[in-house]
């Protein structure tokens, strides 16, 4: 809808979004998917808001990763079938959702100019 600008700002904001989460796909830590994801945010919110919500990202990924490994670890004590139990993994876009609200809700409040 803001014609030229709009589309700069939104393949702008898709290529941030591959970016930064293209490491760990590499890795092998994160799926394809997860990537695809943030850079569809990017396309929508620009370059600014994708950084805040991927740095918010990382750190409910990493607060949700802890939070399963402990109760996993628990766990693990009361189940046969352990190993499997803690080989399982999350899916990372609950992170990313987290991150994009956060994200939205502080340059909506204006904490990100």
């Amino acid at each position: 809808t803001a014609g030229t600008d709009g589309l700069i700002s939104a393949v702008a904001g898709i290529l941030v979004g591959l970016l930064v989460f293209i490491i760990p796909y590499i890795q092998k830590s994160m799926a394809a998917g997860d990537v695809k994801l943030m850079a569809a945010v990017g396309a929508f919110v620009g370059v600014k808001i994708v950084i805040a919500a991927a740095l918010v990202s990382l750190v409910a990924g990493a607060s949700i990763g802890i939070t399963l490994l402990a109760y996993r670890q628990m766990r693990k004590q009361d189940t046969p079938n352990a190993d499997a139990l803690l080989s399982m993994q999350f899916p990372y876009a609950s992170a990313i959702a987290i991150g994009t609200a956060v994200a939205l809700v502080t340059q909506e409040l204006q904490w990100i100019q």
